[in-house]
């Protein structure tokens, strides 16, 4: 702006760019500067609201593991910036919001804000480079679902898009393996309602040697059509007989976690992480218990012939050489290659 005020103008624009001369005569913006935030159309058919994501998808530099998110919105009649202006979370599994729009603001929110959002028009939002974990999921405004998107770093480094569709698969042990979780190591109880109704609980983890600092992916089939009124799970992972970690409460990254919303479904999917600590942490005697719990009195389910659901043991080994990008840049060394 302050170039423009003076003595200087607009040669040529696009994408973006700008290319100014001293002398030019041309002191505002050309329409084609826009062209990375208004994506070229053909006639599209009204959105089914003021706001609606019509793409969302990870532009990935896995050198250095860094990601830009993109997502596009249609705007639509009755669109108001102030009321309804895009959001967009990066989530963990655990619902830990790691990064918003907020975060760092987009090139296109900057240069191109909802204000001048017209209805008709498409509109691409990117993320600056984002340092993300292993698996991350997205939320965001205008969507049909949530979260809309899931990306995981596999663990040669490539990152990789996981159908959302596991939240409602009833295979989810296959489900899983498609989507490159496995091999998975699993394994299967009865849990006693105090109704006295019976169900069965399956829960599974890759099967794999970990190493101090990962988060361990745990997957859980509840055979239940909603979740029972007034319990929650308990998630702890274990060395020995001693807890360091635990993920307690009610699904949330999948759910349902309220009574009513199955959509008709008698299975509960759901996925949380526990974390093993970054410490002198090495051997082979870890495992995840899993089970339910009144929160009121802490009192656990019957269970089998107990109260949870072992499942290990599994390894943890040293920690791996940091490469290049962990060595530069501590944020990716969570999610470097094995």
């Amino acid at each position: 702006d302050a170039m423009l005020a003076g003595e200087w103008g607009v040669v040529d624009a696009a994408d973006g760019f700008l290319l100014l001369a001293k002398g030019a005569p041309e002191k505002s913006i050309p329409e084609a500067f826009y062209s990375f935030a208004r994506v070229a159309q053909d006639v599209q058919p009204a959105p089914a609201g003021p706001l609606q994501l019509v793409d969302l998808r990870a532009d990935d530099w896995s050198r250095w593991r860094q990601t830009k998110l993109v997502a596009e919105w249609q705007v639509g009649e009755g669109f108001d910036a102030q009321t309804m202006a895009p959001w967009l979370e990066v989530v963990t599994p655990q619902q830990e919001v790691i990064a918003t729009l907020n975060t760092a603001a987009p090139p296109a929110l900057v240069w191109y804000p909802p204000e001048r959002w017209e209805p008709g028009e498409t509109v691409r939002v990117t993320t600056l480079p984002l340092s993300l974990p292993p698996v991350v999921g997205v939320r965001a405004a205008g969507a049909t679902s949530q979260p809309t998107a899931i990306f995981r770093r596999d663990d040669a480094g490539a990152m990789q898009r996981v159908p959302v569709a596991l939240a409602s698969a009833p295979d989810l042990e296959s489900s899983l393996a498609e989507a490159g979780f496995g091999p998975l190591r699993s394994a299967t109880a009865q849990v006693t309602l105090p109704d006295g109704a019976a169900h069965t609980v399956t829960a599974y983890v890759t099967d794999k040697a970990y190493q101090p600092g990962d988060a361990v992916n745990l997957w859980v089939q509840w055979e239940f059509a909603a979740w029972p009124e007034n319990l929650a799970a308990f998630v702890h992972l274990r060395r020995a007989d001693e807890t360091v970690a635990q993920a307690d409460g009610p699904p949330a990254f999948f759910g349902p976690a309220e009574a009513g919303q199955a959509e008709g479904r008698a299975y509960i999917n759901d996925w949380r992480q526990v974390l093993i600590p970054a410490g002198p942490v090495i051997g082979d005697d870890w495992a995840v218990a899993i089970g339910l719990y009144d929160p009121q009195t802490g009192e656990r389910i019957a269970m089998d012939a107990g109260n949870e659901l072992l499942l290990g043991p599994f390894t943890v080994e040293p920690r791996r050489t940091p490469d290049q990008a962990c060595a530069l840049i501590p944020a990716t060394c969570a999610s470097q290659p094995r």
